[in-house]
């Protein structure tokens, strides 16, 4: 008999594998660029910001800044710009603190609009002083014109007398000349007493004591009269030739050319330099802020 043959077997074949679907995202958000993220399903949108970098003086807002010009920040604190010293906060906001200058004959003639419009606030004038050789009184010969030049521009004004008083009694005589030269002025600021080392001077040998009786004499017969008292000295006469504790009742004007104050006591008036500039006087004057 023939041989039946046996079934040939087809062979299972083997699954393809699905291929591996590829992630779009993969490596998100920093393979893909931001003109590409709206192809994914995002809502994209793009918006321009304007960064402003200031310098120098802006008025932003009602409010005063000074910018600096390196850093194109508001600077803070006392400042010197210009040759002018000018106190900002902790924002960076200009304090308007008042602008003053002290005059005498040496200044010259003065147009005093021109001074108000340079935005000088106050004045303290000279109104005489006490020769430091020869102790004779002496009017400044520009006196009445500066005080009735000042107050007619609309400054606040004061006088201040230079004194070489060698006692009490001297020292009461240039109270009563002062008092005699401000007569029907109105003195916001007051009367303040100058009292200096000079070459020469005849006052120079007094005692802390002695100097210091004097300065409160001078100041109680101005207090008498009604006006405001006050010294003006710089700091090391006030610290070594003068009891501060016994004229601390006055007002006080302190003379220290530096860009920032160093001063143990209160102040009233701060002198920060005698070379500055300003609109309607020819000659380098004192600038003081108060």
């Amino acid at each position: 008999p023939t041989a039946t043959p046996e079934p040939t077997v087809t062979p299972t074949p083997e699954p393809t594998a699905a291929p591996t679907p590829v992630d779009p995202t993969a490596g998100w958000p920093s393979d893909i660029e931001a003109k590409d993220l709206a192809g994914y399903g995002f809502a994209v949108t793009s918006t321009d910001t304007t960064q402003y970098e200031y310098t120098g003086w802006q008025d932003i807002d009602g409010v005063t800044y000074y910018y600096d010009p390196a850093t194109h920040q508001p600077v803070t604190g006392q400042q010197v710009i210009q040759g002018n010293i000018y106190t900002f906060g902790a924002d960076g906001a200009l304090n308007r603190t008042a602008r003053g200058i002290d005059v005498s004959k040496f200044q010259g003639s003065i147009d005093w609009n021109a001074v108000k419009n340079d935005g000088i606030t106050f004045a303290i004038i000279r109104c005489g002083y006490r020769g430091y050789g020869s102790g004779a009184l002496v009017e400044d010969s520009t006196y009445r014109r500066n005080i009735q030049g000042a107050i007619n521009a609309g400054l606040k004004v004061g006088v201040y007398f230079y004194s070489q008083a060698v006692n009490e009694q001297e020292a009461v005589e240039e109270a009563s000349m002062v008092l005699s030269l401000v007569s029907g002025y109105s003195l916001p600021l007051g009367v303040y007493y100058d009292t200096e080392s000079v070459s020469g001077g005849r006052a120079n040998a007094l005692s802390a004591a002695e100097r210091t009786a004097c300065a409160v004499a001078f100041c109680e017969t101005i207090r008498g009269a009604g006006y405001s008292a006050g010294v003006y000295s710089y700091a090391s006469w006030f610290y070594n030739a003068l009891n501060f504790a016994n004229i601390s009742k006055y007002n006080i004007w302190i003379a220290q050319y530096r860009d920032k104050l160093s001063f143990s006591y209160k102040y009233n008036i701060w002198q920060y330099t005698g070379s500055g500039r300003v609109n309607g006087i020819s000659k380098p004057v004192d600038m003081n802020i108060g």
